[in-house]
């Protein structure tokens, strides 16, 4: 299901999705069972042992990462577009632009903020392969985009000039990043037991249960290592403060969602996956 967010500078909302697509990959893991889900929360449940589980990135163990292969610079990614991709986002109302010098220096300050979080930044970089570029109609307003379809393509907007530029342009990277993470898992096992709808604070209305845990899984992701950036010590003043009000509008939102009605209609590794979001908020809302 093609994912894209609109995100101004303080919020994050969520702009018309495109309704069509041509591959479902919910659907298709769904049908993989229950011994496959018994497999992932035994061994989720054996990294809470032995990896700082608190870091919802790490959905896999790396013995599972190691043979793909790494990007090395966020910037040095390739920005191609497949057509049949590009007719899409343009008919669904993103604009793709080529992208400049400019884009690839703002890439390069924003990969050196994620790099400061190697953990999140290696997987990053098995899930990343492309970045290309959108524009946003508002300098206030980021956009960025990912589908499952394409494995390792993201699009995102480039903030203009500001102290919190580059920060904003490393939520979208990591945002965007984090769906294909997710993405990968249910390749391989079930999160959702039942079809069932949610509310989804993003959409404002209600949408598949899938689509609430990818939320919930990306914006605890991002609220994790927005607080691992400020108790780093990477953030300046006007990002860390951009930083700590991101961590409470995500709280926010993580409050509009009704998590008993989500969580029972998940798989055990679905419900393993909300507890790490819950766990990446509550550790984030800290210090």
């Amino acid at each position: 299901m093609p994912r894209t967010f609109t995100a101004s500078c303080f919020l994050f909302t969520v702009a018309a999705s495109p309704s069509a697509s041509r591959h479902n990959p919910f659907t298709r893991s769904r049908r993989l069972g229950r011994e496959n889900d018994t497999r992932w929360s035994i061994r989720l449940g054996l990294m809470a042992e032995t990896v700082d589980i608190a870091a919802p990135w790490v959905l896999v163990s790396s013995d599972d990462i190691r043979d793909i292969p790494r990007l090395n610079r966020i910037e040095q990614a390739s920005s191609h577009i497949p057509a049949e991709m590009r007719e899409g986002l343009i008919k669904a109302g993103l604009n793709p632009t080529r992208r400049t010098g400019k884009h690839s220096a703002a890439l390069a300050r924003a990969g050196v903020l994620i790099s400061m979080l190697p953990d999140l930044w290696e997987i990053l970089a098995c899930r990343v392969d492309r970045v290309a570029m959108l524009h946003s109609a508002d300098d206030c307003f980021d956009v960025s985009h990912s589908d499952p379809a394409w494995s390792g393509l993201i699009l995102v907007s480039m903030p203009p000039a500001s102290p919190v530029g580059d920060l904003r342009l490393a939520e979208g990277i990591i945002h965007e990043a984090m769906h294909h993470n997710l993405s990968a898992l249910e390749e391989t096992v079930c999160l959702v037991a039942t079809e069932a709808r949610s509310y989804s604070p993003w959409k404002e209305c209600d949408r598949p249960a899938s689509g609430v845990l990818h939320g919930l899984y990306v914006f605890g992701c991002i609220a994790y290592a927005l607080r691992q950036l400020i108790d780093l010590g990477a953030l300046d003043a006007p990002q860390a403060a951009h930083a700590r009000r991101r961590i409470v509008e995500i709280g926010e939102e993580f409050d509009a969602v009704d998590h008993d009605e989500l969580r029972g209609v998940l798989s055990s590794v679905g419900c393993d996956v909300h507890a790490m979001a819950m766990n990446a908020l509550r550790l984030s809302k800290l210090g």
